[in-house]
């Protein structure tokens, strides 16, 4: 069941591609001459360290999300052209179409969780390796550990819808469309300011929005989970509504 669920093959291309992908994003957005500390390196190196200055949201939005615009493609081709797992649960996907629509969002949830798990952690470790120093250990788990998070719950509300998408048209139009609107998303971002970017969705993949102006009650309105918790309503409301049209068009 395990080498079912998990191919080794898609484990090392996840790897191989959030890995080169890290390291070329936090050599372009981190000098090592720059005199700040690790958590923040690490700030700069996922985000592009978000600043307002004048109501101005500032963050290199597209080298920072670009692990998205490679991972989502990457993801949903595993999810939608698995044709070992297709013939190991035709019996099931017979009987009981529900199961199988679980455990394909199961392995959506383990793929993108480790996607999101590979890359932070390969940022953490590069700027490590450039020399930059922990000023307070706590913190920077806690960047860490948001960053996971964070890049998890937007990469799995992405990706599913992608997935739910291909149940109606073909795979490669659902994914290509959801990586046109993640792309535009981005240039979208590029463009708010002050108050509005907390209500953008993609904006909560900054995990810097959140750690310089939590405490700023005039561009953000609300306690961070709010803002997540937002995200998980999403995305409980999409695997409804997959669960719905898979019932209604599924076939083999």
């Amino acid at each position: 069941m395990n080498k079912i669920f998990v191919n080794r093959k898609n484990l090392i291309l996840i790897s191989v591609v959030g890995i080169f992908c890290a390291i070329l994003v936090a050599c372009l957005e981190v000098s090592p001459s720059i005199p700040i500390t690790l958590e923040n390196a690490f700030l700069y190196a996922r985000d592009g360290y978000i600043e307002i200055k004048e109501r101005e949201y500032n963050a290199d939005s597209f080298n920072c999300t670009l692990n998205l615009l490679l991972f989502i493609p990457l993801i949903s081709q595993i999810l939608t052209n698995d044709y070992e797992i297709a013939k190991s649960f035709i019996f099931v996907r017979k009987n009981n179409v529900v199961r199988w629509y679980l455990f394909k969002v199961l392995q959506c949830f383990f793929y993108c969780f480790y996607s999101s798990l590979i890359y932070n952690l390969t940022l953490m470790i590069t700027v490590t390796l450039m020399g930059f120093e922990v000023s307070n250990k706590k913190t920077t788990l806690e960047y860490f550990v948001f960053g996971v998070l964070a890049g998890f719950l937007i990469l799995f509300m992405l990706v599913i819808t992608s997935y739910i998408l291909s149940i109606k048209i073909k795979a490669h139009f659902s994914t290509t469309l959801i990586v046109v609107i993640t792309v535009v998303l981005m240039g979208i971002s590029c463009f708010l300011n002050g108050e509005q970017i907390q209500f953008f969705v993609l904006t909560n993949y900054f995990i810097s929005w959140h750690m310089v102006m939590s405490g700023n009650l005039q561009f953000y309105y609300f306690p961070t989970w709010i803002y997540y918790a937002i995200i998980l309503i999403i995305i409980a409301a999409e695997i409804i509504i997959g669960n719905i049209m898979m019932k209604k068009n599924d076939h083999i």
